[in-house]
């Protein structure tokens, strides 16, 4: 793949100036360069000067004038593929006075405060910078200048972002790092330090890997969507996931521009629509996870993305043949999808990925026998992932459409059913015509094998409610028509990825019965005042959480057998899975699912670039989850971030644990308790007022505020303080982070955070509020949560421990305080 030396530099400039833009390359160029501006081909003109040898191109124009600004693009195509560099340039018509004071300063993003990769590792210390032709970067380590070399480089990253790579680092490069970026007209500075840390890699993460498909260079237009796809073969693919570079982004997880998805060894990576700042470099990092929530760089593969105007893409289209994947909206109207008419780019300079039209189908010859592959992902409730590819002799599938359709009402229980299904058909009109055969349909399971789901007359079959971030893959193989000439379909249900089982009834079992059934791995998952969370291995060999419980005493006793009897009943993907119960003399143990990737906050506050619009989807799964919990009648009476999990670090999917203080709450009985973690429980609870369901969806309110804010709605200087404004409801948005908010998504909390119970939305009113369903008006264009994530970090490492260890005294200690003020005759006895 043909690459860039030297990129095109942002300009800001005045009238009258002269603009300069320089391109190199490392490939001599086959024909004249080609310049385009804003999107179309650059017409020279009398002002203009073009230089051009083999491997570099310069643009001038002189006296430059306001209608010369725009984005600049040159081409350069060599034999081995396709080449491109732009930037922006802007000609100012003001004083030059005025712009050297206020146009022409430098900023500088604050790098994370601390920076920790094992060694051996690759570091990129990367941060957001004003980036032009008059902007000078320095780099220093422990206050001594750092001067590019061939282990440590400094680099602008399109014009946007500015990065030191340093290469297999070791303990030596430890230390603070600082960069200065300074404009060389003004002589203005901005800074920012970080401190870096150099860690041994445990050997017991190691285990074999070995690059099964690397990425695929790839070439695309801005506004287009495009996927990546590489696999590794990993010995034990468990606790293993992807962390995706692309230009200056950084994608552990899906958001509103990216969608990430793991299965084993495969990695795919889906970019929404492509966007200023993604050319360049393209990595797949693969990291392995560590109980205690710590992940190590394990191998990697890279790319490069090359953004080019469509012109090019069109131009590219008329001349070879592309292989197309895709990644498609779901809407009211059918997907047609284009397959096999298009092959892989010549040279290696890549492929593309588009969205595809009825114009754009074309019929070509095919062998009629074989097979195809079909690999699909349900990403959220609008979009999905495809991809097909043919084995070496193929079917003659020409398009391939897919749909949604919703199955019929449950008529035995008088509900409309809320499941759907997604139907994928393939037209072989032509194939029909000469051949009588069916189809086979198969499934892939783990190390590429397949195992058959069923035979349709068809050219087609369903899925019924597919998981959303859970890849399937399916093998079409046509076959001789059976002896029967009855019609047959063919539909999956895909299981989910910790199926639950609804018949299996777990029984309270001895502690022998434990040790006999799970190995314990020596890694503590967590502790508190309850007990511990340790890692198990089971006789199946898969991981589990085991909450082991000191029960000496007899109330510690009641309540662990309280926790296992309203957990085991409990049959929902949005809640943590009761696996087994174990009792002892002295202890008590509940084995669980083991979730792996760390509490919501703590991935809100490492996702680089969120909005408002990433936050829906939590908070839907939590509406789900109180949702099912109500409709039994069961309060959990804790929700708080503590207790909602990301089931790994790169998926989207969340977990209510934690159902110590969980009560069926029976309308016939007036049930007051006194306990809860502080600043998250519902007035009515500091008040040992009656307790309603309403109580989780107070807390859900206060959640969703800080999930918006990073900062609790009830302040005060104390707890009294606190505590007094719960109970008053008093609340207001003057956090500066709300300034990015929608006001519907203030909304959706002020029917939440309300006095009376009575008032407050239900988990299904929840559900169906417009920003839960729709998201903020504006989608992913407004709502950048930059203070947000700095005021979870702050509370991540100042508040929570605090809160958790005195979260039931303190709230005690409330109602003692009212009951003495007030001496009320009869005031309960708070333990």
């Amino acid at each position: 793949m043909i690459g860039v030396v030297r990129h095109l530099k942002c300009s800001r400039l005045l009238v009258g100036s002269t603009i300069e833009l320089e391109a190199e390359f490392d490939e001599d160029c086959l024909e004249d360069y080609i310049w385009y501006k804003s999107n179309k081909p650059f017409m020279p003109h009398d002002r203009t000067i073009i230089l051009n040898d083999k491997r570099s191109t310069t643009l001038s124009i002189l006296h430059a004038m306001e209608t010369d600004s725009g984005i600049y693009h040159v081409v350069s195509k060599s034999e081995y593929g396709i080449a491109s560099t732009y930037a922006s340039v802007t000609v100012i018509n003001t004083d030059f006075n005025v712009l050297s004071s206020s146009e022409v300063v430098p900023t500088v993003d604050d790098l994370p405060d601390e920076i920790e990769v094992s060694k051996g590792e690759e570091v990129r210390i990367v941060c957001k910078a004003t980036c032009d032709i008059n902007t000078l970067v320095f780099w220093s380590k422990d206050g001594s200048d750092l001067e590019n070399n061939d282990k440590v480089t400094s680099e602008y990253i399109n014009n946007s972002c500015i990065c030191l790579r340093i290469k297999s680092a070791n303990s030596d490069d430890s230390g603070e790092y600082t960069v200065t970026v300074q404009d060389d007209i003004t002589g203005h500075l901005e800074t920012s330090s970080c401190f870096l840390n150099v860690i041994m890699r445990p050997n017991s993460i190691l285990r074999p890997i070995k690059l099964k498909s690397s990425l695929i260079p790839t070439m695309a237009c801005f506004g287009s969507s495009i996927s990546f796809t590489c696999s590794f073969d990993i010995e034990d693919p468990r606790f293993h996931f992807s962390v995706w570079y692309i230009g200056n982004y950084r994608v552990e997880r899906s958001n509103h521009r990216f969608h990430v998805m793991v299965k084993g060894g495969n990695f795919i990576f889906v970019v929404k629509q492509v966007e200023p700042g993604m050319e360049g470099e393209v990595t797949c990092e693969v990291r392995r996870v560590l109980p205690n929530g710590k992940s190590f760089f394990i191998d990697k593969t890279t790319t490069t993305l090359v953004i080019v105007p469509q012109a090019v893409i069109e131009e590219e289209i008329q001349n070879v043949c592309i292989k197309r994947s895709v990644y498609y909206y779901v809407s009211s109207k059918i997907a047609i999808v284009l397959v096999n008419s298009f092959k892989g780019i010549k040279n290696g300079s890549g492929i593309m990925q588009d969205n595809f039209s009825d114009d754009e189908i074309t019929h070509g010859s095919h062998d009629t026998n074989g097979s195809f592959m079909i690999t699909y992902c349900s990403l959220d409730d609008e979009s999905f992932y495809l991809d097909v590819r043919n084995n070496d002799r193929e079917i003659a599938v020409e398009k391939l459409y897919i749909y949604k359709r919703c199955l019929q009402s449950d008529e035995a229980n008088s509900k409309i059913s809320s499941k759907s299904v997604i139907v994928i058909e393939w037209d072989v009109a032509e194939f029909q015509k000469t051949n009588e055969k069916w189809y086979m349909i198969e499934v892939g399971k783990s190390n590429d094998n397949f195992v058959q789901a069923g035979v349709s007359s068809k050219p087609m079959f369903e899925l019924e409610d597919p998981v959303q971030e859970q890849i399937m893959t399916f093998r079409v193989s046509a076959v001789s028509a059976p002896s029967t000439t009855d019609e047959s379909t063919v539909r999956i249900v895909p299981a989910p990825k910790n199926a639950l089982s609804t018949s299996k009834i777990c029984e309270l079992q001895t502690m022998e019965d434990f040790e006999k059934a799970y190995t314990k791995t020596g890694s503590l998952i967590g502790c508190g005042a309850f007990g511990s969370v340790v890692l198990v291995i089971g006789t199946d060999g898969e991981y589990y959480a085991a909450k082991v419980l000191k029960t000496r005493t007899q109330k510690k006793r009641e309540l662990g057998i309280r926790e296992y009897e309203m957990m085991k009943q409990l049959r929902h993907p949005k809640l943590i899975h009761l696996f087994g119960a174990y009792i002892s003399k002295d202890s008590f143990v509940l084995v669980m699912d083991y979730l792996w990737g760390n509490e919501l906050f703590d991935r809100i506050v490492d996702e680089e670039h969120i909005k408002e619009v990433d936050v829906v989807p939590y908070v839907r799964q939590i509406c789900e989850a109180l949702l099912y919990l109500h409709e039994l009648k069961i309060a959990h009476l804790d929700l708080k971030p503590e207790n909602i999990i990301c089931l790994s670090p790169n998926s989207l999917q969340v977990k209510i644990i934690d159902f110590g203080l969980a009560r069926y709450l029976d309308e016939s009985q007036q049930t007051r308790a006194i306990y809860g973690t502080r600043d998250y429980v519902a007035p009515e609870v500091l008040n040992f007022d009656r307790l309603t369901l309403a109580c989780d969806m107070w807390s859900l309110g206060v959640v969703t505020y800080m999930l918006l804010s990073g900062v609790m709605p009830f302040v005060g200087e104390n707890w009294a303080q606190r505590s007094a404004n719960i109970t008053r409801a008093k609340y207001n948005y003057h956090e500066s982070a709300f300034k990015e908010i929608s006001d519907l998504a203030k909304d959706f909390v002020d029917h939440l955070l309300l006095l009376k119970p009575e008032y407050r939305m239900t988990a299904s009113q929840a559900l169906n509020h417009r920003w839960v369903k729709e998201g903020p008006p504006c989608g992913a264009k407004a709502g950048h949560m930059k203070r947000t994530r700095e005021n979870l970090k702050s509370y991540l490492a100042n508040y929570r421990a605090r809160w958790q260890r005195a979260g039931n005294v303190l709230i005690a200690a409330h109602r003692l305080r009212t009951h003495r003020s007030t001496n009320e005759p009869g005031a309960p006895t708070v333990t």
